[in-house]
C-alpha cells in the first residue's frame, strides 16, 4: 500500500469547536496580550516585545491584560496579569496580540482579531502568509496601525480566516 492509499485528511478538533463558539466583545475594549517567551526561544526579546505592545496601548489609550504562558519565566507581577486561562481571556478581549504561538490560530477560530507583533524577526513559515485573516508588526509605530486597521474589521475575522485556517488546521 502506497502513502496516497493510506491517508486520510485530519484537522484540530478543538479549533473546530472554537470556529463554533459565540462571538463575543467586551463594551470597552481591551487588547489581550499573549506574552510566550519559553524554551529558551527569544526569551531575550520579552522586555522589548512587552515594551512595545505596552506603549502602543498608551498611545492608542486601550486598556490591555496580560496572559503569560505557564512556562514563560519572566516576573510580569507589576503588570495586569489575566487569573483566567487562556481562553477564557481571549474570549474576554476584544483583540489579541501575540508573537509566534498557536493563540494567534486560536484567536482567530474565536473571532477575535490579531496582530502577529514581530520585532525579534522570527523566522515562522506558519505566520508568513496570513491570507488576510491578521496583520503582521515589526515595531511601536506599525503596531499602533494594525491594531488600529484590525479593531476597524474586527466583525468580519471569521470570514477573512476562512482559508487561513482552513489550509493549516482543516476547520
Amino acid at each position: 500500500m502506497n502513502k496516497e492509499e493510506n491517508c486520510s485528511v485530519v484537522g484540530l478538533p478543538k479549533m473546530y469547536d472554537m470556529w463554533h463558539t459565540d462571538i463575543t466583545f467586551p463594551e470597552k475594549i481591551i487588547v489581550m496580550i499573549n506574552v510566550n517567551f519559553t524554551y529558551g526561544t527569544f526569551e531575550d526579546k520579552r522586555d522589548l516585545w512587552l515594551n512595545q505592545v505596552i506603549t502602543a496601548c498608551r498611545i492608542l489609550n486601550l486598556d490591555y491584560i496580560i496572559s503569560q504562558h505557564h512556562a514563560d519565566k519572566g516576573d510580569l507581577s507589576n503588570f495586569n496579569l489575566s487569573s483566567d486561562n487562556i481562553y477564557d481571556t481571549i474570549k474576554k478581549s476584544s483583540i489579541v496580540i501575540s508573537r509566534f504561538s498557536t493563540v494567534i490560530s486560536e484567536s482567530l477560530a474565536l473571532g477575535k482579531p490579531v496582530v502577529y507583533h514581530n520585532p525579534h524577526n522570527e523566522k515562522v513559515k506558519l505566520y508568513k502568509n496570513p491570507r488576510n485573516a491578521f496583520s503582521i508588526s515589526y515595531d511601536t509605530n506599525s503596531l499602533v496601525e494594525k491594531i488600529k486597521f484590525e479593531l476597524g474589521r474586527m466583525s468580519t475575522v471569521r470570514q477573512r480566516a476562512v482559508e487561513f485556517l482552513d489550509n493549516q488546521f482543516n476547520i
